[in-house]
């Protein structure tokens, strides 16, 4: 009877062993898939900081990933790792390095598309899937560059999905998941087990800075209709929305604002002339850069904080297409001014 239940346990681990093994095998297959459409990218920002011997230039650099998902040199990544950079370099599997440029972003669910300039012929890519199909509890992957490794897989589960709707800026959408992400992650794919990509990483939730299995990733449909379907024209500027309180203080002339942290050069924000922020400062625990324009309306509808405010603000942005032109209503220094420039 004893032989018998061990004869048994023999039997399960060898069947274990062998689904083990399966398994393992097709998720190499499905890495080999995708992997040559991953790429890597790097970031340079020019930044001016007023310190006690005057006003320094720094340069800032990043990283992060990315994922060609169309042969002509588009590829999608996280609008945090690209929206304030003054020169982006991709990195393919081969080694090659292009510069890119970015075409669409959209901050609140950090994702954003830039394309390839001067892409190499017969670019792989890989194919967006269908996230509304991806179930809580199966088996994704995620590649990217963890540290500046490039190109680590990293295996885990989706954990959950994490929805918000009717906010100013449409139906935001994250996946959740357990697959170790870390800094150099973002923008990287969230792939099934056919190799579709059905998120872009964005962030992680965590005590010690690392992974601790809470990881993020903006939904493949969200993605698609934000920058594919309905794409909106890259500002290229960041900025800290205002409270009636920080509007009055900072002389704002209105009860709500936008103050332009960063504008990126060659964006339709350098082109209008905005001036970033400059004197680092510290509000309510954040980081802030003080000293540059206050936004107060864009092709006349006012910057208000509230949530009608700031839909009725998006939609008319979204209405901008390249060759209209944009006038921005500013307070620069206490005084009212207005700048306009062409879309390209």
């Amino acid at each position: 009877m004893r032989l018998k239940h061990l004869c048994s346990g023999l039997l399960c681990v060898l069947l274990l062993g062998n689904g083990c093994a399966t398994q393992s095998q097709d998720l190499s297959r499905a890495f080999e898939k995708v992997d040559p459409a991953v790429v890597v990218i790097t970031t340079q920002a020019e930044r001016e900081t007023l310190t006690r011997k005057g006003i320094q230039t720094t340069q800032e650099g990043g990283l992060g990933s990315g994922v060609i998902i169309d042969p002509q040199g588009l590829v999608m990544t996280a609008a945090h790792v690209v929206d304030t950079a003054d020169d982006i370099v991709v990195m393919l599997r081969d080694g090659r390095e292009r510069p890119a440029q970015v075409v669409a972003s959209s901050g609140m669910s950090d994702i954003a598309l830039i394309r390839i300039i001067d892409p190499p012929e017969q670019l792989p890519s890989a194919p967006l899937g269908d996230s509304d199909k991806a179930r809580t509890g199966e088996q994704v992957f995620v590649i990217g560059s963890p540290y500046g490794l490039t190109h680590t897989m990293t295996v885990g589960y989706l954990s959950g999905r994490r929805l918000t709707e009717g906010t100013p800026f449409g139906d935001i959408e994250f996946l959740q998941t357990d697959a170790a992400i870390n800094k150099g992650n973002s923008g990287g794919p969230l792939l099934n087990m056919k190799g579709e990509v059905i998120g872009i990483v964005s962030h992680i939730s965590s005590q010690s800075g690392g992974s601790e299995g809470l990881g993020f990733a903006a939904s493949a449909n969200m993605a698609r209709r934000m920058l594919l379907d309905e794409p909106s024209v890259w500002l290229g500027a960041s900025y800290m929305l205002l409270n009636e309180e920080l509007a009055d203080a900072l002389n704002a002339g209105q009860s709500s604002g936008m103050l332009v942290q960063t504008v990126t050069e060659g964006s339709i924000s350098d082109r209008l002339g905005l001036k970033p922020g400059y004197i680092p400062a510290e509000i309510g625990g954040a980081a802030v850069m003080l000293g540059g324009d206050i936004i107060t309306a864009i092709n006349g509808t006012p910057v208000v904080g509230t949530d009608a405010g700031l839909s009725q603000l998006y939609r008319t942005y979204r209405r901008v297409k390249p060759g209209d032109r944009v006038t921005v209503s500013i307070v620069r220094r206490g005084k009212t001014l207005e700048l306009n420039a062409l879309v390209e």
